[in-house]
């Protein structure tokens, strides 16, 4: 996600975190700024049982390794999903148009995510929160071409504060904590300084509630 984008022109030692403890079900999510995964590694460590890659970002950015990462993750073997960068500055209906004009409608796949941050450019929070019917558009439209409820990724604090009136499964950004706002979330980004096999540098990681494990089995 951007978030770890940012740190990631910061130059710090690379520490890498720890998985937590109790949690059956491992992934990361990945973007270009991975540059070339090596997903037959990705598959073989063991540690990785899912993994969302970046689709989409606002009406026309298309990820340039989505192709690839999607294609190449499939055939190791690692369960996935897609996702979408939201812009405040283009519609709902515009967005989910253009994801879905990108991303297969596999019957195996992870549910589509919609990745919702606070950014300098389109993306202030007043705006968003102001955008959550246009956010909501994205949600039932590209849910319907699926057949399957998204999933919706923000920060514990913005989860609550700016999309706590969404009733769609969460993807909470909490990292070295688990979430303490958010109630009934299904996936936990707890780190953004994770290391896998067949990944050069950090990448984030997540894990599966027990419930969110069932998107596992579709």
């Amino acid at each position: 996600m951007i978030l770890s984008v940012l740190l990631a022109c910061v130059e710090v030692p690379f520490i890498p975190a720890a998985p937590p403890d109790g949690f059956a079900h491992h992934g990361i999510d990945v973007s270009a700024w991975q540059r070339r995964v090596d997903w037959e590694a990705v598959a073989g460590s063991g540690e990785v049982q899912f993994a969302w890659i970046k689709a989409t970002e606002g009406g026309r950015h298309v990820d340039r390794r989505f192709a690839t990462n999607w294609a190449d993750a499939r055939d190791a073997g690692v369960p996935v999903g897609a996702y979408h960068y939201y812009s405040a500055c283009r519609t709902g209906r515009e967005q989910a148009e253009h994801f879905i004009s990108r991303v297969p409608r596999e019957e195996d796949a992870l549910p589509p995510a919609l990745d919702v941050e606070v950014d300098a450019r389109c993306n202030g929070s007043e705006r968003l929160k102001v955008a959550l019917p246009e956010i909501e558009e994205w949600l039932t439209l590209v849910g319907d071409h699926y057949g399957v409820e998204p999933v919706v990724y923000g920060t514990d604090h913005f989860q609550t504060d700016a999309l706590g009136d969404l009733g769609h499964r969460r993807w909470v950004a909490a990292w070295s904590r688990p979430p303490r706002r958010t109630r009934g979330w299904t996936v936990w980004q707890h780190t953004d300084r994770g290391s896998v096999p067949g990944i050069a540098g950090p990448v984030d990681r997540n894990v599966l509630s027990g419930e969110g494990a069932a998107l596992l089995r579709r």
